[in-house]
């Protein structure tokens, strides 16, 4: 479960504005990255497809997790999917996985990926990166003073992964 210091690091993250930059005339779009997320969540409910849950994966993850000042470029979300017709659902598929990526464009590197996933075989390139963080908490009550936040590394022994005090 993650610490106070952990919180906080997450919920300046979560509140951080991020910009998706446009292609050709399509304009730039300005918004708080709490806000994005809650947004995709709500309409994927009344979709009828709702998240399972919503995590924080990759460098931004081990950012919130690290005692140390680690840097993080892209802000990787992942949406937990139960998909019942996986024909509608462009994806990446295979045995072992079932998913779709959008990529929300930002010309300094911090784009937003969005991964939708019903399976996958692994959710990570590197151990340092395989860090998840829960959000819903957050998502439900941004200002909760005691949230129960999640943090667990997919890697395995989150000790091996070397970024925890």
């Amino acid at each position: 479960m993650a610490d106070i210091f952990q919180i906080d690091r997450l919920r300046t993250v979560l509140n951080e504005t991020v910009e998706i930059h446009g292609k050709g005339n399509f304009p730039t779009i300005s918004a708080r990255l709490i806000d994005i997320i809650s947004c995709v969540r709500e309409k994927l409910r009344k979709a009828g497809m709702p998240p399972k849950s919503v995590k924080l994966n990759g460098g931004a993850a081990s950012h919130v997790a690290s005692a140390d000042d680690f840097s993080y470029a892209d802000l990787d979300l992942i949406f937990p999917m139960e998909v019942e017709n996986s024909d509608s659902f462009d994806k990446v598929s295979g045995d072992d996985d079932r998913w779709s990526l959008f990529s929300l464009h930002n010309d300094f590197g911090r784009c937003i990926e969005l991964k939708f996933v019903d399976k996958m075989r692994r959710q990570f390139e590197f151990s340092v990166d395989s860090f998840q963080i829960t959000l819903d908490a957050l998502l439900d009550d941004f200002n909760a003073s005691e949230p129960k936040i999640y943090i667990e590394s997919m890697f395995g022994d989150v000790h091996q992964v070397g970024l925890l005090r």
